[in-house]
C-alpha cells in the first residue's frame, strides 16, 4: 500500500527514462512518438533534457512515466486504477 503518495509520483517521474528502455525504446536518439493513435514513419520523439517528459515532435505529445505507461502498456491516467494498476505496479518495478 502507498502511503507517500507525492513522493512516490515525484520518484517515479525519475525513471522515464528507465521505464522506455525496459520497453525497448533506445531513449539515446530519437523515436517513433509513443501516442497509439499517431502513425509515426519516422522517428520523431525524444526524450527532454530534464529526462523526466518525452516530447513527439510531428504529433505535438508529450508526457512523462504515467502517460507512457497508458500509451504503451493501456495503463489508467485516473480513478482509482490509477493508483492500483499504474502506480503501484511501477512502485514495485522500480523498488
Amino acid at each position: 500500500m502507498i502511503t507517500n503518495f507525492q513522493e512516490v509520483l515525484l520518484s517515479l517521474q525519475s525513471r522515464l527514462e528507465d521505464y522506455l528502455e525496459g520497453q525497448g525504446i533506445a531513449t539515446n536518439r530519437k523515436f517513433k512518438c509513443l501516442h497509439p493513435r499517431h502513425e509515426d514513419q519516422h522517428p520523431s520523439c525524444v526524450l527532454l533534457p530534464d529526462k523526466v517528459r518525452f516530447y513527439c515532435h510531428s504529433g505535438a505529445h508529450q508526457g512523462d512515466i504515467f502517460d507512457a505507461a497508458n500509451f504503451l502498456e493501456g495503463r489508467p491516467l485516473d480513478g482509482p486504477g490509477f493508483i492500483t494498476e499504474t502506480l503501484e505496479p511501477l512502485a514495485r518495478r522500480f523498488g
